[in-house]
């Protein structure tokens, strides 16, 4: 299970292997770079639609599915 902390690396993850600076991620969501920063710094907690947003800009998804049972 991932934690809000992990999503976020990964979506810093994803930004630096597109060759994005934090300047073009907000760009693509129309966002102010700081917000960008405090979010991947984690010292803003992001909502879920601008989570969406950036994850859309990055050309990922969320998949979403029934855990295992054992």
């Amino acid at each position: 299970m991932y934690d809000y902390d992990k999503l976020i690396d990964l979506v810093v993850e994803k930004r630096k292997e597109k060759g994005w600076y934090q300047y073009d991620l907000a760009n693509a969501v129309y966002m102010n770079a700081r917000i960008i920063s405090r979010i991947e710094s984690k010292r803003n907690v992001v909502k879920l639609d601008t989570f969406l947003l950036m994850l859309e800009a990055l050309d990922c998804e969320i998949e979403i599915r029934p855990k295992k049972k054992f």
